[in-house]
């Protein structure tokens, strides 16, 4: 009996410094954030800079399949693209839209420190190379390489710019397409049941 008196004790004992260390870790204020390690703070321009005096007029695209060219231009108060050498009509105006679209909102989410060895981020042999032309026939060419552990996107640098930044996985993938994706789907006519 006494036995179990003094066990009651030192449970009841631990039982109440773990509860009194529980409130102290609860009235603890948080810690401070290390403004190094914050990315959320981070805010990264745009790689293609759009204005109304330069816009895309054309997207060269040479990847691991093949190489291929989508142009734009207005019509009628309308972009149209078109696939180069395919006839009027036969290139997907929303797949190309995406395309482009995807070049205006290509963002970085983050810059790789010292990527002085191309080959580790896959761009000494890039899975992509995207050459965009602008209106005002300036040039801008992106090497998309391999994409980073955990998911946390894809490297990308910019010919002439020795900084390898990270976007998102998604952002590259639209690259990585044949020619094939961007044709049109002919419509085929649906058979009526008599």
């Amino acid at each position: 009996m006494r036995r179990r008196k003094n066990t009651l004790i030192v449970v009841s004992a631990l039982f109440a410094l773990l509860l009194g260390l529980l409130f102290l870790l609860i009235s603890m204020p948080a810690p401070e954030k290390d403004a190094s390690l914050d990315m959320s703070s981070v805010s990264f321009e745009n790689i293609v800079k759009v204005t109304e005096d330069k816009k895309i007029a054309s997207v060269a695209v040479k990847n691991q399949k093949e190489d291929y060219e989508i142009k734009a231009e207005s019509k009628d108060d309308k972009q149209v693209y078109a696939v180069a050498g395919w006839e009027e009509g036969k290139t997907s105006q929303s797949k190309a839209e995406t395309l482009y679209d995807s070049l205006v909102n290509l963002k970085p989410t983050q810059k790789i420190d010292d990527a002085s060895d191309l080959s580790a981020y896959g761009l000494d042999n890039p899975a992509a190379e995207v050459t965009v032309t602008f209106s005002n026939d300036e040039k801008l060419k992106l090497f998309l390489g391999s994409d980073a552990p955990l998911s946390k996107g894809a490297y990308v640098r910019v010919d002439g710019d020795e900084e390898v930044y990270l976007i998102d996985t998604t952002d590259k993938e639209i690259f990585l397409n044949e020619q094939e994706f961007y044709q049109e789907k002919e419509e085929t006519p649906s058979t009526q049941a008599d």
